[in-house]
């Protein structure tokens, strides 16, 4: 369940994708290049071969479309700091001796409507085992549950369908609209699904990847080798919640619950941009998927 701790402040202490000469991110453009996290301007998001044929697929740099035809070479992803999707790659993921058995924890996490479900569905046909939050936010929902039953009680019978369910379209509109109201649903969910995926991470090997909209907010990134951050414009967020059923002003409270993306991306280790073509989208999962593989 996409619901945000209100009031997280943004720290890049220790941030691994910081680089000279970058300054923190603006709201709602996350790179000094108007909008582009993959500007030139001297920063860590540098596209020397940019995965873009800069055909309004993905954010590029000007000309730079004729540059490997879409294609990054391998030998730039060496280079620490040059792109801002591999900007900053845990120490432990360069050992060198990856083995299945051997457990690799990514987090999976983003803006609403962004595309992190795709990601993960990406790799989990790569082999990676996938945790997601939001299912396991609708198992701890179901009636019969402690959280379902604690919930009822906190808000009421009026957020419950007529065949037992809750009706989470309904409990949204209500925490989204009360920011005091959210954290008492967050107060209720979140513990339970944080041990849900904590313990069948615990049990999984192999690359693990587990998906969490709220992985900064509930301040978890510490429990994995690195975080992959899946952004976009909010233009594109807003016509995916659109399209999804809900209204405008709906779905910019879902956004605004959230700690603003441009942060999220800025301490990311891995940055995914999906406001183009899904081709676009499956290029850079899969370079990263490479990455972490070979690591």
């Amino acid at each position: 369940m996409s619901i945000s701790d209100a009031g997280n402040g943004i720290s890049t202490a220790g941030n691994r994708s910081r680089s000279a000469g970058n300054g923190a991110p603006t709201a709602g453009n996350p790179f000094p290049n108007a909008g582009n996290p993959f500007s030139t301007a001297g920063n860590h998001s540098r596209t020397a071969g940019n995965p873009s044929s800069n055909t309004g697929n993905l954010p590029g740099n000007a000309g730079n479309h004729s540059s490997n035809a879409g294609n990054i070479r391998s030998k730039s992803l060496t280079r620490r700091g040059r792109q801002h999707i591999v900007a900053a790659v845990p120490r432990s993921l360069h050992s060198n001796n990856y083995h299945p058995m051997r457990v690799t924890r990514i987090g999976l996490t983003g803006g609403i409507a962004t595309g992190k479900s795709t990601v993960a569905d990406l790799w989990r046909a790569r082999g990676a085992t996938v945790i997601d939050s939001d299912v396991l936010a609708h198992r701890a929902l179901a009636p019969g549950t402690a959280t379902y039953r604690e919930i009822v009680k906190t808000f009421g019978q009026t957020i419950v369908n007529a065949d037992g369910t809750i009706n989470r379209r309904q409990l949204g509109d209500i925490v989204f609209a009360d920011a005091a109201r959210r954290q008492a649903l967050e107060a209720i969910v979140h513990p339970v699904v944080r041990a849900e995926w904590q313990r069948e991470l615990a049990a999984a090997t192999g690359i693990v990847v587990v998906v969490i909209p709220l992985l900064f907010e509930v301040g978890a990134e510490k429990e994995f080798d690195c975080v992959v951050v899946v952004g976009c414009s909010e233009t594109t967020q807003l016509a995916r919640l659109v399209a999804k059923g809900l209204t405008e002003t709906q779905a910019r409270a879902r956004i605004r619950a959230q700690l603003p993306l441009p942060a999220k991306m800025y301490r990311g280790n891995f940055v995914i941009w999906n406001d183009g073509s899904r081709a676009v989208l499956h290029q850079q999962a899969e370079l990263i998927w490479t990455k972490i593989k070979e690591s």
